[in-house]
Formats: C-alpha cells, sequence, structure tokens
C-alpha cells in the first residue's frame, strides 16, 4: 500500500512540475486549469496503463530470455 501511495505522489509532483513547464513554454502563461487536468490525467494514465504495461514488457522479455 506504502508503494501505491509513493508512486501515485511521485507521480503528482513529476507531473505537476512537468505541467508547469509545458503550460509555460506553450500558452507563455500559467494555466492553471491545464496544469491540474495534465497532472491529474498523466498521473493516473502512469498508475493505471504505463506501469502495468512496462512489468508486462519485461514479463514477456524474461520469458523469452
Amino acid at each position: 500500500m506504502k508503494e501505491k501511495l509513493s508512486y501515485i505522489l511521485a507521480g503528482l509532483i513529476i507531473y505537476s512540475i512537468l505541467g508547469i513547464v509545458i503550460s509555460y513554454f506553450s500558452f507563455s502563461m500559467i494555466n492553471w486549469i491545464f496544469i491540474l487536468f495534465w497532472t491529474l490525467s498523466m498521473t493516473l494514465a502512469d498508475f493505471f496503463i504505463l506501469r502495468n504495461f512496462t512489468k508486462w514488457l519485461s514479463k514477456k522479455q524474461n520469458k523469452h530470455a
């Protein structure tokens, strides 16, 4: 449980920083609604999709090795 919580917390921190950078360079201002949407959507996508995809790929590569 602690591992999942720390993974989500780290994702929120990293993706919020990236959202600020992307918002500033895309819109020449800090758009907080974009940052909030970007942070939440990327954190959830990372936690539920990308993390499971990388686990699946590592299992598939270990099976062939």
